[in-house]
């Protein structure tokens, strides 16, 4: 395991690789006030959580998604422009898995184990973060230790259970965050990034290898105000947090990068303008946050 990470008076800083954004789009995406806020993945942005499910692909253009067999709790796409669907309902969950032009390929039932976020890895398995409910009541956490972390082939066998609910506090399911909370599982060429709930209000960034080894842990305990993750492609991984003047209330943004050789998160300077929604490959996406159509903006991370 990892040893905690330093005061942020310690960090050192990283400068940012680049000032321009390398993509930018304007995306058929609209909030307005008082909407929920939306989920992204890997330029992605969708609505879930009720009927019918949203999505808009990284060109900005609405995707065509078939309604799922109960209610969607998250979206993922492959590379071939595959994408998969995890969804819920009051007998249990599953996973669909649609061509690009929306038709289903496959439904992967997963009974009571509930995926609540989704992600594919570079050989097209298919990973996903939820919780699991007891045998006697389909609204209650299980109480008996289970695994939070399933693995899918791509011809929907199952592949692997990993990281027991055992290994987290009491208190809320390490994968039961809701889908708006953006990037809880991601995928890079050689690890599984996880941003769990750890206990009540805290989170932690947890990192599995390929064949589900637990590897590293960082509670985000400092980090707790307004927070969003990423992870690259190539293993590097960011959280951006809001910070709050005490005097004047305004509202300032913070981006970071993991230092795994000193567990310690350092500081990036000169970060983006806007929120960070995730990541994409190697780059970093940042967003607008005005009522209005989504902007996304991508720039090669530090």
């Amino acid at each position: 395991m990892r040893r905690p990470f330093a005061l942020l008076a310690f960090f050192s800083c990283v400068a940012a690789a680049a000032d321009a954004p390398i993509r930018d789009v304007t995306s058929q995406a609209v909030t307005i006030p008082g909407m929920s806020t939306p989920a992204f993945y890997r330029g992605y942005i969708y609505w879930a959580g009720h009927e019918p499910l949203t999505v808009y692909a990284p060109d900005g253009q609405p995707l065509y998604v078939p309604r799922p067999n109960g209610t969607a709790e998250a979206f993922a796409a492959d590379t071939d422009g595959s994408f998969a669907v995890a969804w819920s309902s009051d007998t249990g969950g599953g996973v669909n898995v649609h061509d690009p032009s929306g038709a289903l390929v496959r439904s992967i039932p997963t009974g009571r184990y509930r995926p609540t976020h989704l992600t594919f890895a570079e050989d097209h398995s298919l990973w996903a973060l939820g919780w699991q409910t007891a045998a006697v009541n389909s609204y209650m956490p299980d109480r008996s230790d289970y695994m939070t972390v399933r693995k899918f082939l791509r011809n929907g066998q199952p592949a692997g259970a990993f990281l027991p609910r055992s290994l987290f506090p009491k208190g809320l399911e390490p994968g039961g965050e809701s889908w708006q909370r953006s990037n809880c599982i991601t995928a890079s060429h050689t690890a599984i990034g996880l941003w769990v709930t750890s206990g009540g209000g805290n989170t932690e960034w947890v990192e599995l290898d390929l064949d589900g080894n637990l590897t590293g842990r960082w509670r985000l305990a400092k980090f707790s105000y307004d927070s969003r993750v990423a992870f690259t492609s190539d293993g590097h991984a960011f959280i951006q947090h809001a910070n709050v003047d005490a005097t004047t209330h305004e509202v300032t943004y913070t981006l970071l990068m993991l230092d795994r050789s000193s567990s310690s998160w350092r500081l990036v300077s000169s970060s983006p303008a806007g929120y960070l929604v995730g990541a994409d490959g190697d780059d970093l996406i940042f967003a607008d946050t005005a009522t209005g159509p989504i902007h996304l903006r991508w720039y090669q991370h530090p």
